[in-house]
């Protein structure tokens, strides 16, 4: 499922679709033609913990998180102690924090087929 940046969230599913498409644009440089991420960016995004954030959603810790929690993949305690409003709080925060990063560092870069090239891809990534 792709996630439409211009449809109205309106479950938490959607919600932690919304966050992981923001932090991939918002973690990664370039994007290939065919919509690929490539490049990590190499200058810190906002604040440690922004950073931390982002890379958390980008790299799927922060769904296993709510995953493990929903479905006992952790300590009884654990589950117990779980607030899903809480969390879904803090889903909401977390788009409105990359969303304002994103507008301060821009979205990747869309490479063309001329650059995959020059980086020495070749075949369909290269447009070949």
């Amino acid at each position: 499922m792709v996630f439409n940046m211009t449809e109205t969230c309106e479950s938490l599913s959607e919600l932690m679709e919304k966050a992981f498409c923001l932090s991939l644009e918002l973690t990664h440089a370039t994007k290939a033609p065919g919509g690929h991420y490539l490049d990590q960016r190499k200058h810190q995004i906002g604040t440690k913990d922004d950073e931390d954030m982002a890379f958390g959603w980008a790299d799927g810790l922060t769904h296993k998180y709510y995953h493990d929690r929903a479905i006992g993949h952790c300590s009884l305690q654990a589950m117990i102690d779980f607030d899903i409003a809480k969390f879904e709080e803090r889903v909401i925060k977390d788009i409105a924090t990359m969303e304002r990063l994103l507008k301060k560092y821009g979205k990747p870069i869309q490479l063309d087929f001329a650059e995959m090239q020059r980086r020495g891809y070749q075949g369909e990534w290269a447009g070949l």
